[in-house]
């Protein structure tokens, strides 16, 4: 049996071994690792690879982790290995994530251009161990917040902002896991479509843009399409929704392939016909793109503003609500206009990068055949873009 100082000893050294590893980088570290990987393709006209670019990641923003770390990283920011045709292992953007990209560049520059007004929306929370975080980023099919760490207490933030500012009417704030008022304890579907439909939507100036991420609870569906993992009698449900014959005798492979050959060319979310309704547009951004919206660079404001009070201890929810109050009152409308700007500087740049991205990737033919997708860079046994591959050493 562990003594008590055996097993003291045995515990920190457990929760170091736990803690040393976490990945501690932003949003904006990540446009850092992206711009990286285009420059090794575009300026240095060499395949970038993990062992290559950790040494150039350490200066830009001190990355701290092992080879491992950085390949999690980038596969959550959808970037694959691809074999093309000469058997060279090419790190790249996902083309779905490209594709989007490039549909969201394009709607957004007709969306101004027809003068239409355009405000970024997101929700956030804030703890009173003066941290923030994302409210859908906790755990995997986790919807909302529900982790609670070393903090006591919670507070779940959201709001919409323009080049005029945060629309103040938005703002929500209640606390998290409360049973109290009419948001319960989390951000859901539920909570996030009774705001947008009472506080957003009726204070925006007509035929507004509202541009959002996809979170989950952003993305409830109407009239969903089945999958081939319901039940037959949801199938069958469905399908007599669209006045095709069919019954639960009915082999379940044949119900399904009903449901494939009617289903609609474009996913319905309930938010969308919510906002178009009342004469309005949401606007969803690419995946790993929340640069892209402005109300991003007012949370990093924020969140400066809680790091600049040196408070030791846990606040009471009283202070914590008059502190994060007071962090919303510090972003004014003259930081709005710039963090606007900076979006529309950053959808120029995406445009230029995705487009040199395009002419230098033209040059090698990508195999996109099945089991193409790597997921070992083979690190350094590849040189430049015009070389062949080099033996790896034995």
């Amino acid at each position: 049996m562990l003594s008590r100082e055996s097993f003291i000893m045995f515990s920190l050294f457990f929760i170091r071994t736990r803690t040393q590893g976490k990945i501690a980088i932003d949003d904006f570290d990540r446009r850092v690792i992206r711009d990286t990987i285009e420059q090794f393709y575009t300026v240095q006209r060499v395949v970038p690879t993990v062992k290559k670019l950790i040494p150039v990641l350490q200066e830009k923003i001190n990355w701290q982790w092992s080879t491992t770390s950085l390949r999690k990283v980038l596969n959550e920011m959808g970037f694959v290995w691809k074999k093309c045709q000469n058997k060279r292992v090419l790190l790249l953007e996902r083309a779905d994530i490209v594709d989007w990209r490039a549909r969201f560049l394009v709607k957004i520059k007709h969306m101004r251009e027809e003068g239409k007004k355009i405000f970024y929306l997101d929700e956030s929370w804030i703890d009173n161990n003066l941290t923030t975080g994302k409210c859908w980023q906790k755990e995997k099919d986790v919807v909302g917040v529900t982790a609670w760490g070393s903090s006591s207490k919670r507070l779940i933030i959201a709001s919409v902002g323009s080049e005029r500012g945060f629309l103040k009417e938005s703002q929500l704030i209640f606390e998290a896991r409360s049973t109290q008022g009419d948001y319960h304890g989390k951000m859901n579907s539920r909570n996030f479509e009774r705001w947008l439909q009472t506080s957003v939507l009726p204070n925006l100036p007509p035929a507004s843009v509202i541009v959002m991420d996809n979170a989950p609870y952003h993305s409830r569906q109407v009239d969903r399409t089945p999958s081939r993992y319901d039940t037959k009698v949801s199938m069958v449900a469905w399908l007599h929704k669209k006045g095709i014959v069919c019954d639960v005798s009915q082999r379940k492979e044949a119900l399904y392939k009903l449901v494939e050959e009617n289903r609609p060319p474009n996913k319905i979310y309930a938010v969308d016909v919510m906002a178009a309704e009342m004469g309005h547009t949401i606007l969803r951004l690419p995946p790993y793109n929340c640069d892209l919206n402005a109300i991003e660079w007012a949370w990093a404001k924020i969140k400066r503003e809680f790091r600049q009070h040196n408070i030791t201890g846990d606040m009471s929810a009283e202070n914590l609500r008059r502190l994060t109050i007071e962090a919303f009152h510090s972003v004014n409308a003259a930081d709005w206009e710039g963090y606007c700007k900076k979006v529309k500087e950053l959808e120029a740049e995406y445009w230029r990068h995705d487009g040199v991205m395009e002419i230098a990737m033209d040059a090698i033919v990508i195999n996109t055949s099945a089991g193409s997708d790597d997921a070992n860079d083979d690190d350094d046994n590849y040189d430049t873009l015009t070389s062949t591959r080099r033996p790896a050493a034995d």
